[in-house]
């Protein structure tokens, strides 16, 4: 009798460890992630589909970005050929310049201003502290800096100066510099 109420005890952990444990599995499993390079929605009339939406009762107030009512990233003003193809309203969160293949700089764009972190994966030792000599040339950062903020030459120079202090500053020896907006 002990033996057949031990079996039956086990048998109902064992079932009960197994939809406990197919319920975890469900739980950290249930995510999804999207990416796309280069999807092309194709001609998308917004004026048309704003219309559409007011007069099926929905209230419009303005058009925004997804999830916010904040105009977030950057819109370059000196590219003609983006500003012929997608008009005035698009707008950058992260680019990626490349000096080379393994040298390159990616930035972000938020509310507070760009993040810039520079990566050289040709340095000979690339865990240690990032250094100022680590940065692809002066003139091609000025340069980069210039067309991406539409700032002056001394404007994108005195931005290199606060990179290069805040690379032989950092604790983390991280090519890293913020870029306040306004």
């Amino acid at each position: 009798m002990k033996k057949a109420v031990l079996t039956i005890i086990l048998a109902a952990g064992l079932l009960a460890a197994v939809y406990a444990s197919f319920g975890l599995i469900l739980i950290f499993s249930d995510h999804a992630g999207y990416y796309t390079q280069g999807s092309n929605l194709g001609e998308i009339d917004y004026d048309k589909i704003i219309l559409s939406a007011e007069k099926a009762g929905y209230k419009v107030d303005g058009s925004y970005h997804a999830n916010t009512k904040d105009t977030i990233g950057v819109h370059p003003s000196n590219i003609k050929e983006l500003d012929e193809r997608f008009g005035e309203d698009y707008r950058f969160l992260s680019v990626t310049y490349y000096y080379r293949e393994n040298v390159f700089f990616g930035t972000w764009h938020g509310e507070g201003g760009t993040d810039i972190s520079f990566v050289n994966e040709d340095r000979p030792d690339i865990i240690a502290p990032f250094k100022p000599e680590d940065l692809p040339p002066d003139e091609w950062i000025v340069e980069r800096f210039r067309l991406m903020f539409d700032i002056t030459e001394p404007e994108s120079r005195d931005y290199l100066a606060q990179l290069k202090d805040s690379i032989g500053n950092s604790q983390d020896g991280s090519g890293k510099i913020t870029i306040r907006n306004g």
